[in-house]
């Protein structure tokens, strides 16, 4: 069952939250789909039984990852006018990641400042090192940039 708490008009976020809800009814999952809409993306909260979110989340968010590249593949099909991005989340998974990935971006840019390193961060999905960029771009005396391509691909963190 899903609830679609937007306009009628944002064909967009309804095609979202009918997506997941089907995605998740499709896997096995009880769940109730919310949506918020904005002029920057679309931001879908599951609620789902509270011994189902480690399975749906996956190691790292790992799953719940590949859940939000579906809807957002399901939903551009349908609406390629609308570009904006379809973000979903279980029981603050992506608030609580995106607080620890800021402090530790903010440990990152101490270490940086005080002993004139340069730091690299590996393994990051493109959502957290944009979560990086946008945490550090704020903190005096550092400055971010990415390099590489594909899965190589590296946060940098260097004096500014």
């Amino acid at each position: 069952m899903s609830e679609v708490s937007v306009s009628e008009t944002d064909k967009r976020t309804a095609a979202a939250v009918n997506a997941a809800s089907e995605l998740l009814r499709l896997s096995g999952f009880v769940a109730s789909v919310a949506a918020r809409s904005g002029a920057e993306r679309i931001d879908l909260d599951v609620s789902i039984d509270e011994a189902d979110v480690p399975l749906l989340v996956g190691g790292q968010g790992q799953t719940l990852q590949a859940y939000q590249l579906l809807v957002n593949r399901m939903v551009q099909r349908e609406h390629d006018d609308d570009d904006r991005p379809i973000n979903l989340d279980v029981a603050g998974f992506g608030e609580s990641r995106a607080r620890r990935l800021a402090k530790l971006a903010n440990q990152l840019a101490d270490v940086v400042r005080e002993k004139g390193l340069e730091a690299r961060v590996y393994g990051m999905n493109p959502k957290d090192r944009r979560s990086m960029h946008v945490a550090l771009e704020e903190i005096q005396g550092v400055q971010t940039y990415s390099e590489d391509e594909g899965i190589a691909r590296r946060l940098v963190v260097t004096r500014r």
